[in-house]
């Protein structure tokens, strides 16, 4: 009764268009443009209620963003970046204490995505950008504690999180 195993699963799918008619720096772009993204996603997760005090879980998940079109700026049509995908891990340990009036939630977790999307400013026209996938692998990494206190008329509450990442590395002009 204290073990409880999760099974879910997710399907989505997205269509963009974009129908382009500007005039930029004189010259006209026409284009039309459109995208299709599909793909599953899932999650895994073990939850164990240890006793009316402690609960521990754990899961591995996926994660999809589609891609989609980006805007003409300045000469050409710019190409479509992909969709983005995630494979997420986590653990963590939720507590109580001292009859429910400490209550600590301590977790860790771990993202690996492929296609990490990304926007890359235009220096000479900075309130336009595109949008562009990272070919190598991104990670985000990291730790978080937090605590709620409630002692009579005297309540705290705390939290930290330590977070690294590591960007694919591109190039971009």
């Amino acid at each position: 009764d204290s073990l409880e195993l999760q099974v879910g699963a997710r399907y989505s799918a997205a269509k963009t268009t974009n129908h382009v008619d500007v005039l930029q720096y004189g010259a006209p772009i026409a284009a039309d443009q459109s995208a299709s993204f599909r793909d599953w996603s899932g999650k895994v997760s073990l939850n164990w209620t240890v006793d009316p005090h402690n609960f521990l879980y754990a899961f591995v998940a996926t994660g999809f963003r589609p891609g989609g079109l980006n805007v003409p700026v300045g000469f050409g049509q710019p190409a479509p970046f992909d969709a983005e995908k995630v494979t997420s891990l986590e653990a963590g340990w939720k507590a109580g204490f001292f009859d429910g009036r400490l209550r600590t939630q301590i977790d860790a977790y771990y993202n690996h995505y492929e296609n990490f999307q990304v926007i890359i400013g235009y220096p000479t026209l900075p309130i336009f950008g595109f949008e562009l996938n990272t070919p190598n692998p991104t990670v985000i990494y990291g730790f978080e504690a937090q605590a709620e206190a409630r002692f009579g008329a005297f309540s705290l509450d705390a939290g930290l999180g330590i977070m690294h990442s590591e960007i694919g590395k591109f190039f971009a002009t």
